[in-house]
């Protein structure tokens, strides 16, 4: 009989058992599973009177809970070594396995309890962090020396490790709270990067916000204000103020001409500079209806034709510190990240991210138009800004509007430009 296994779709839990099957070449079954509804039908019950998930349907019944059914595939390839090679590292194995569930898994399950609770105490998230940095302090010194946790190639221990990482670093461990603990993000990625992991484990998009709690609390305390029917006595005393009140518009006419025309006033200073001949809305819509661009297609003749040097401006950028970009994946969030802080520049800026080199360290590159004489304030405002060093473009200069030309191609000269290279527009 085929292995079955139960579990929700997005359910980590899953991954160290489906992980293990690809390291043991043993086939199982993943069929669509809904969560609190499949799991109370009369007939899971039957097979899985428990109730646990994720289970594994076997020929000689139902094994359950994500460390059980990870050990029992582990265990199905005679010559394979995810437990370990000898009785000390199936030891260490196991090690890995229990602390896991104590020092990350069940503190970060309160931590996300608290989020989602309008009352929680905010004491549960204090010290959920303080015991998930502690046990990331002891994985990173762990790994300094190691490129696995136990032995010399990936065990269970990694895989199950693992899979509890996926979650809270999506959603709760932002990027200042990972920072200090580089073996362990070096790690993770490395064990992403597998063949067996990747067949089971899509991109994984590390959060870079820290996590914030609902904001229910706020919305459900409206009606507790709503109730002031006490307050209805005061419009009877309103014929004494709209006495008031006449003589009032008179004169403040003219006070009130005043704040009516704040409103029309542009809110950025950007709108105040001369109306420029190079429409940024229509450059973008340009760019992006233009099919299959190069560094020499049509469209740039007309970009330079109206290109006002006055009104605009155009800047390179370069990463900093490229031997810090060791994963690509990382490497592309961090763009990522640093453009979706950028939802006020919209309106005056157009540039593209590039990731070149095909292998670590990887570098990053840019070039941007900006509305004005100089790098955007809200970018200069922004955290990533001095991660970057900024050249202003002569764009007067032949060679650099070929160049211009080139990094919003996704073309730079004697580099590899990864595909996964970003617009913003």
């Amino acid at each position: 009989m085929a292995l079955t296994l139960y579990a929700g779709a997005k359910d980590t839990s899953a991954y160290p058992a489906l992980i293990a099957a690809k390291y043991n070449g043993v086939p199982i079954a993943h069929p669509a599973f809904n969560v609190g509804v499949d799991d109370r039908t009369p007939a899971f019950k039957t097979k899985n009177p428990r109730g646990k998930l994720p289970a594994l349907e076997t020929s000689a019944g139902v094994v359950c809970g994500q460390d059980a059914v990870a050990r029992y595939v582990a265990r199905l390839n005679p010559s394979s070594t995810l437990l370990g090679s000898n009785p000390f590292q199936e030891a260490l194995v196991d090690q890995w396995i229990e602390s896991t569930f104590t020092d990350l898994v069940l503190p970060a399950s309160a931590w996300s309890a608290y989020l989602g609770d309008a009352e929680g105490n905010p004491a549960v998230e204090t010290k959920a962090k303080e015991d998930i940095r502690a046990f990331l302090g002891s994985l990173n010194k762990h790994l300094q020396t190691r490129t696995y946790l136990v032995g010399e190639s990936v065990t269970l221990a990694d895989i199950v490790v693992f899979a509890a990482f996926v979650g809270p670093f999506e959603t709760l461990l932002d990027r200042k709270l990972r920072e200090p603990f580089g073996n362990v993000l070096r790690w993770f990625a490395t064990i992403l990067n597998q063949p067996e992991v990747r067949a089971v484990v899509h991109d994984v998009v590390l959060t870079e916000a820290p996590a914030q709690k609902s904001v229910k609390p706020k919305a459900e305390a409206k009606p507790k204000a709503e109730p002031k029917p006490k307050a209805e006595p005061k419009p009877k005393e309103a014929p004494k103020p709209k006495e008031e009140k006449k003589p009032a518009p008179k004169e403040a006419d003219d006070e009130e001409e005043e704040p009516s025309d704040e409103p029309r006033k542009p809110k950025n200073p950007l709108d105040l500079l001369p109306k420029s001949k190079l429409d940024l809305e229509w450059w973008k819509r340009a760019y992006s209806n233009t099919k299959n661009l190069t560094p020499d297609s049509g469209v740039w003749e007309e970009f330079w034709a109206n290109y006002d040097a006055e009104g605009y401006c155009v800047y390179f950028c370069d990463f900093k510190y490229p031997e810090e970009n060791r994963v690509m994946f990382m490497t592309s969030n961090a763009i990522r990240g640093f453009l979706q802080r950028l939802e006020t520049v919209h309106k005056y800026a157009f540039g593209t991210m590039l990731i070149l080199n095909e292998k670590a360290p990887f570098e990053i590159a840019g070039c941007w138009l900006f509305r004005g004489s100089d790098v955007n304030a809200d970018v200069k405002a922004g955290d990533d800004y001095e991660l970057y060093s900024w050249a202003r473009a002569d764009t007067n200069d032949a060679a650099t509007r070929k160049k211009i030309q080139e990094y919003w191609s996704g073309v730079v000269q004697g580099k590899v430009v990864d595909e996964d290279w970003k617009v913003f527009k």
